[in-house]
Formats: structure tokens, sequence, C-alpha cells
């Protein structure tokens, strides 16, 4: 009985497996210099925004220290962005979903979604991922913040 409990009060205290797979090689040391502000890919692009954008900027807003802008990825070529010596880093994602249905009812019996996160630094041109297979971006920037705020 003490081996399941200890087991289960251990498992609660593990970060979530993003959190602890994360490549932090990618993470620039100096992301959290005070006069850069990391741009963040937009969760959706303009026509499908159904209020995952405001969650990304609540996880952004609730876990990472530093200062940033949510955007949609076309906007990173608009001259207010154009000073990288600010705008250094910028976050984007990948991802898909799929789901299968029954024939018979229509109802969702499967259903993934995965999503590879970027960071790229716009002044070299270099990107690297985070992770792969993460469950949802929204999650994936919580975890992220958090790595940056505690450990960098």
């Amino acid at each position: 009985m003490i081996p399941l409990l200890l087991a289960i009060v251990l498992s609660s205290c593990l970060k979530p497996t993003f959190y602890r797979r994360m490549n932090k090689a990618a993470i620039p040391a100096d992301i959290k210099n005070a006069r850069y502000v990391l741009l963040v890919s937009s969760y959706n692009d303009r026509s499908l925004d159904n209020g995952n954008n405001k969650q990304v900027e609540e996880a952004l807003e609730e876990n990472y220290p530093g200062k940033y802008e949510v955007i949609y990825a076309d906007q990173e070529k608009d001259p207010k962005y154009s000073d990288k010596s600010v705008y250094r880093y910028f976050l984007t994602w990948s991802g898909y979903y799929s789901m299968t249905k029954t024939v018979k009812t229509g109802q969702v019996v499967n259903s993934h979604s995965s999503a590879v996160i970027y960071i790229t630094d716009r002044s070299t041109g270099k990107t690297g991922s985070l992770e792969e297979g993460l469950p949802h971006y929204v999650k994936a920037l919580k975890y992220f913040g958090q790595y940056v705020k505690d450990k960098m």
C-alpha cells in the first residue's frame, strides 16, 4: 500500500511530458533579454479564429515572463516587425487534426491532433524545434512560458 501511495504522490509532482521532453537547447539563452519582443504565431488565421487565439494570449500572459506579440503568420513581414534587434525571435507551429467517424452514425470514434513548435532567430534565420507530437499548441505555450520563467 505504501509503495502505491508513494508512486501516486511522486507522479502528481512531475511536470507534464512535454515540459520534461522539451528540446531546451532550441530555446535561445538570451530570450528573456528585456529589449526583445517575442513574436508568437496565432493559433488560427483570420478566417478561422474561434476563440483559440484568446487562449494563446492567456497562456502567454499567465506564463511567459517577457514581452510578446501574438500575430498572424503573414504579419511577420509587416514593416512594424522589421527591426530584428527588437523582434528577434518568432515562435511558430504546424500541426494537424484528424478524426475517424463511424459510417452508420457519423459519431467521432477516434480523433488525434499533433503539433510541432518552432523558434526562429530572425537575425540569423536559424530555426529550432522545441518538440514534436504536442497535444495542443496552447498547452505547449504554457509549458514553454513556465520553462523560460523558471529556468532561464
